[in-house]
């Protein structure tokens, strides 16, 4: 896609022209074309879009992918030091002391700093109706609201999901009383099921009946807000960054040069740079939640 800051003097931009494949995988085919530009240019060149959106043709994993390979195709700055030979003197031994990375991320910085697109509602986005909150140890805001329901234990089954406003792994519970025999009742006789059918679930019903219920609470503890200072992976801001939810593409209603700059505020994050979320790690937000990408046919 062509952008108001796509360097159409740039070498790859007459051969992406001639390219016959997907625009990503010019560079995917050699990646150390990965050096020539800067990583706004390579998502630049990447994409295509439409009236007010840039998109890829990549799912938020192939783009963190993509990413990383730009990133591990740049040249570092490497530090050495001499170390003494302890037998022969005047002789040394070379070593790698620091190896430095002094990314380019952007030749265009006119779209100046970004910040990381980190969860914050207004109200609860399970139930707006929930209004108690709480700070949980790491400095989220959550819904604090308490759902209590009863169960005959039983009759009941438990399991545990990940829930995707929450981000933690909770227990739920279905209740599944005695159900009558033959499934559905009709003319026919032979839907009805047979009399010892007919007898188990009595004997079950009665058993069901005749239990005492207990009462089980659910917190909601959906993320209301996160702090400015928690780590986000790279994984986890591109997902919230992307407008539209397919198998094998990424939209944003911004260019290539301004992901860049998201990348870039994700790697100057104090502490350990995350690139991959943690496995089974669900996310509900989207930062942009009402965009609606219009194309240049409409």
């Amino acid at each position: 896609m062509t952008t108001s800051c796509t360097d159409t003097d740039h070498p790859y931009y007459e051969e992406l022209l001639k390219f016959d494949g997907e625009s990503h995988a010019f560079f995917l085919d050699k990646p150390s074309k990965f050096k020539f530009v800067s990583l706004g240019e390579a998502l630049d060149f990447a994409s295509f879009g439409g009236m007010n959106y840039v998109a890829y043709r990549m799912n938020t994993k192939k783009l963190t992918h993509f990413i990383r390979n730009w990133m591990k195709s740049q040249r570092p700055k490497i530090d050495y030091e001499r170390i003494p030979d302890s037998k022969i003197e005047g002789v040394y031994t070379i070593k790698e002391k620091k190896k430095t990375y002094n990314y380019r991320w952007n030749n265009f910085e006119k779209d100046g700093d970004v910040e990381l697109p980190r969860t914050k509602y207004n109200v609860c986005p399970r139930n707006e109706e929930h209004k108690k909150l709480v700070r949980d140890l790491g400095g989220r805001i959550r819904c604090a609201h308490q759902t209590k329901k009863e169960i005959k234990p039983s009759f009941t089954d438990d399991y545990l999901d990940i829930d995707s406003f929450s981000g933690l792994i909770k227990k739920d519970y279905i209740e599944m009383p005695p159900e009558e025999p033959g499934g559905y009742i009709d003319d026919d006789k032979d839907n009805l099921g047979s009399s010892e059918e007919w007898e188990e679930y009595y004997a079950e019903k009665e058993k069901f009946d005749a239990e005492k219920a207990e009462e089980v609470s659910d917190i909601c503890y959906a993320i209301i807000e996160e702090p400015k200072n928690m780590h986000l992976p790279l994984e986890i801001i591109l997902d919230r960054l992307n407008c539209y939810s397919h198998i094998d593409m990424s939209v944003h209603p911004f260019s290539g040069f301004t992901l860049a700059n998201y990348v870039k505020a994700w790697h100057n994050q104090n502490g350990k740079k995350k690139v991959w979320k943690h496995k089974g790690e669900t996310n509900s937000y989207k930062e942009f939640s009402y965009f609606q990408p219009i194309s240049s046919e409409d």
